[in-house]
């Protein structure tokens, strides 16, 4: 999005959404656990993806062999160790399938800037392209309308009674954020917010 003497111009990277029904936006949630907090020198460890509004819906949910020794810290947190992604795929195996599942859609996770920085170093090393998408964080929302004192998933999840299981493992947590999305969604509706290019002027769907 350009903004142009005070003028809104949307880009060619939003045409394919901005006249979509906000309901109807091809939304792909998106929850990764790494070996630390940015690449190159962390790596991902779980990897889950749920299609939304896609046909057919693509889901993806797999541990991954990073590489690397994964830390104590990192397996207090996570739960998974390194005899868990033992002979499981590395990145390079599934980078493929991971942009079967992303591209030409919109990119949602609870902390964008984290995921996102993930995958497109997976982008630049193992497809050798660069990725750059449309992009809507459900922190981001939560921090800009329901103001909690933690923004955190499972805060977040708590006060909208949301049930969930097993934080910090992939696709429990990305099952979390497709349930804060319908929610968002539903609340985007009741302030007339209609449609994707509504959703990009109001700044809600950004370019990354």
């Amino acid at each position: 999005m350009l903004r142009n003497g005070g003028i809104t111009v949307m880009n060619d990277r939003f045409e394919f959404i901005k006249d979509t029904p906000v309901r109807d936006l091809p939304f792909a949630i998106i929850d990764l656990e790494t070996t630390g907090y940015a690449p190159p020198y962390a790596k991902i460890t779980e990897i889950s993806v749920i299609s939304l509004y896609s046909k057919p819906e693509v889901y993806i949910d797999t541990l991954v062999d990073p590489g690397v020794s994964i830390p104590r810290e990192i397996v207090e947190l996570t739960g998974i160790d390194n005899s868990m992604v033992k002979g499981k795929p590395k990145i390079d195996a599934i980078a493929e399938k991971i942009s079967e599942s992303l591209d030409n859609r919109i990119f949602v996770s609870h902390n964008v800037p984290f995921d996102l920085a993930f995958i497109k170093h997976v982008y630049a090393n193992c497809l050798k392209r660069d990725f750059s998408v449309p992009s809507l964080c459900t922190l981001h929302l939560s921090r800009k309308y329901l103001k909690l004192p933690s923004n955190a998933l499972g805060s977040v999840a708590k006060h909208l009674s949301i049930t969930t299981t097993g934080a910090h493992r992939a696709m429990a947590d990305t099952l979390t954020v497709k349930h804060l999305l319908h929610h968002f969604v539903e609340m985007f509706e009741g302030m007339g917010l209609k449609t994707g290019a509504d959703l990009i002027k109001a700044g809600l769907i950004k370019a990354r």
